[in-house]
């Protein structure tokens, strides 16, 4: 009886074994999967948000061309559009080249003094025509200090571009936006991007900086956007030493805080909670 109770034993053991084995299998597959997916959406997303823009310049640019003499005021609304047009695939592809510098570890902060107020009145005009369509106004308060401030043009730059054009993309039609800027107890610069648009649930705020990845899939037709921006803005802060905070509530908004450091450094330690949820303090 003893053996027969030590092979039953052993039997169940195994079963046991095996079903934690393809359990296992099927998580691993699954993600597969998932990945394949994101891939999958990312490619045409991308793919999109290059054409279409691309697409328009042509088109608007050949009603330039065939415009009479009569008709050449609408020239200035027409160019109007194409600067619109190739602003948002200017976006797209700094977005682009960026992630790949990241991912080949090419990047360095470069620093250099900035007029904040300035650069973010540039941001603004950039996604002006956007925001005007969905009847969204971007009100600035930033702290007359940060005229002058020391970081990296560029990476800052493009950061507060995907902030700003997320901001819009996800909110309501006539909801604005605020921005502020100003420098904490430390003398970091902290800058926030406030909307009051969909909003996320905590489990999408864990996944949203994934490289392929949209907090809302079941809004991808509607909404245009690589799902590329914050995985860049996620490796731009780390370049820059900075970090990022997210407080969000569906159908409430999303409000986004960065940290940055006066000065730049080369030697940087890389920080686990480089982003967090600042209710939960959860890093991911």
């Amino acid at each position: 009886m003893d053996k027969e109770s030590d092979m039953q034993q052993q039997i169940e053991q195994l079963q046991e074994t095996n079903s934690q084995l393809l359990k296992q299998v099927d998580d691993l597959n699954r993600k597969l999967v998932e990945s394949e997916s994101f891939k999958s959406h990312f490619l045409s997303n991308i793919t999109n948000e290059i054409v279409n823009p691309f697409a328009s310049v042509m088109g608007l640019s050949q009603q330039i061309m065939e415009l009479k003499k009569e008709d050449f005021k609408k020239a200035a609304g027409l160019a109007r559009l194409i600067f619109s047009e190739a602003t948002a695939l200017d976006f797209q592809l700094r977005n682009i080249f960026m992630a790949a510098r990241l991912e080949a570890g090419e990047e360095k902060p470069e620093p250099a003094e900035i007029n904040l107020r300035q650069m973010l009145e540039a941001v603004v005009d950039k996604i002006k025509h956007e925001a005007d369509k969905k009847g969204i106004r971007i009100s600035l308060e930033i702290a007359p200090y940060l005229e002058r401030f020391v970081s990296d043009s560029e990476k800052l730059e493009l950061i507060l571009m995907n902030l700003l054009s997320n901001a819009v993309k996800f909110s309501e039609f006539g909801k604005d936006i605020t921005v502020r800027a100003h420098k904490t107890e430390n003398r970091d610069v902290e800058v926030e991007v406030a909307d009051k648009g969909i909003g996320m649930t905590k489990d999408e705020i864990n996944r949203i900086f994934d490289r392929f990845h949209r907090a809302n899939p079941v809004i991808q037709s509607i909404t245009p956007g690589s799902g590329l921006g914050l995985a860049v803005v996620e490796g731009l802060l780390f370049v820059l030493n900075g970090k990022a905070e997210i407080n969000s509530h569906p159908g409430k908004g999303t409000l986004v805080r960065i940290f940055l450091p006066e000065e730049t450094r080369e030697n940087i330690e890389f920080d686990d909670a480089l982003f967090f949820d600042d209710e939960t303090e959860e890093s991911f």
